[in-house]
């Protein structure tokens, strides 16, 4: 019995250290195994609770604020990140960022806008074809270009890099700087037209009142006949000086428009007459081509007639056949109103595209390169876009879009 008991006793002792044992050690270790787990799920929101052992719950204490604060980390992480997100998004400038591959990770709208492209993204720049992203491609990586697509489509594109994980990564920002150019254009030829304009209106007004004191002076002086032709001729040429001026000086005051929901076809017909005798003194045919629809737009009905009449001016000017044609056509398209005013004149040449639209500039010989420039100026205050390019088809089309 004494055996018996004794063997009884060693076990429940041997039991009794077991338990210990597990509690103490096997337990611990279950609790850590668990806390890995939550790590590795990146369940930052779970906690372990306390076991009753002092130093097992000194380390639970532990990890759970180490939870705590892993927790916010990620939450002001995705705050962050949303945040950026939102701010790329949003902004009026293009942002194209790229991986470690140079490939595009993320892209804004507007940066997919102004590269004419929408599925971008997982391509490397090199890639796209698009004439603003062979112009980005080229730029060394830490500085900024001017890219000039167009006389409307200018941007300003910097090509920079930020650190992800220790590694860099380049972005670029894209802004279209098309319309700070203009005004920054529009207020210094606009300071130089009205100094001319003042200086030569004085100068031309004193002429004309001199010469016509003269040419009373002289009215009853026998034989003085080619002195009066003389006086008279120069009369006229101060006269059209200040015509002249007067011209470059309407350019510089175009007025804010008063827009109105129009219909454009009933604008087109309104004006339709005389813009058809502009065309009859070259037997030019005038042909308009008007959706079923009825497109309305906002516009300056009298603003935009002078963009027609300078437009259909331009188109007569360039054709030198007999079988001159000018046609206008209005379409709606996804909810796009636009014009196409096509001719089959003489067309532009690739060097005369590529300055379309600068103020002065022309290729007429009596040309004073007022005409696309009042065009621009009225459309860009009526915030449209628009093309004037000779297409596959020979016609010459200047387009605009609502």
């Amino acid at each position: 019995m004494n055996i018996a008991l004794i063997i009884i006793t060693v076990l429940a002792l041997v039991c009794i250290c077991l338990v210990f044992l597990y509690i103490r050690k096997v337990k611990a270790m279950n609790i850590v195994i668990r806390g890995v787990d939550l790590i590795k799920e990146q369940d930052f929101g779970s906690r372990l609770l306390p076991v009753g052992q002092s130093d097992a719950d000194k380390i639970i204490s532990l990890f759970n604020r180490m939870m705590s604060q892993l927790k916010e980390e990620k939450l002001k992480l995705k705050e962050q990140d949303y945040l950026l997100n939102r701010l790329i998004e949003n902004s009026p400038m293009g942002v194209v960022i790229l991986d470690f591959d140079e490939r595009i990770s993320l892209a804004n709208g507007v940066a997919a806008e102004f590269l004419g492209l929408q599925e971008i993204v997982g391509k490397k720049i090199v890639e796209l074809d698009s004439i603003l992203a062979r112009e980005i491609e080229k730029i060394p990586m830490g500085e900024q270009t001017i890219v000039k697509v167009s006389n409307f489509a200018v941007y300003r594109c910097s090509k920079l890099s930020f650190m992800d994980r220790g590694f860099t990564r380049p972005f670029v920002l894209i802004e279209n700087i098309a319309a700070e150019l203009m005004e920054a254009e529009q207020k210094a030829y606009g300071k130089v037209i009205r100094m001319m304009a003042h200086e030569v209106n004085n100068t031309t007004a004193g002429l004309i009142t001199s010469l016509n004191v003269l040419q009373e002076s002289v009215a009853d002086i026998p034989d003085m006949e080619d002195a009066q032709t003389t006086l008279v001729a120069s009369i006229e040429r101060c006269q059209r000086m200040n015509s002249f001026v007067g011209r470059f000086a309407e350019v510089a005051r175009i007025p804010e428009p008063q827009l109105h929901k129009e219909d454009l076809n009933a604008c087109i017909v309104a004006c339709k007459r005389f813009l058809e005798s502009l065309c009859a003194e070259k037997g030019i045919s005038l042909e308009l081509n008007l959706c079923k629809e009825n497109p309305f737009v906002m516009l300056d009905a009298a603003l935009f007639e002078q963009v027609l009449v300078n437009i259909i001016k331009n188109s007569v000017e360039s054709i030198t056949g007999d079988d001159g044609k000018i046609v206008i056509a209005t379409s709606v398209n996804c909810g796009t109103v636009s014009i196409d005013v096509s001719d089959n004149g003489c067309g532009i040449s690739t060097d005369a595209a590529q300055q379309l639209f600068t103020p002065f500039f022309t290729t007429k010989p009596q040309g004073q390169g007022l005409g696309l420039t009042l065009i621009r100026e009225i459309l860009t205050k009526h915030k449209c876009t628009y093309q004037l390019h000779t297409g596959a088809d020979k016609l010459t089309h200047f387009k605009i879009m609502f």
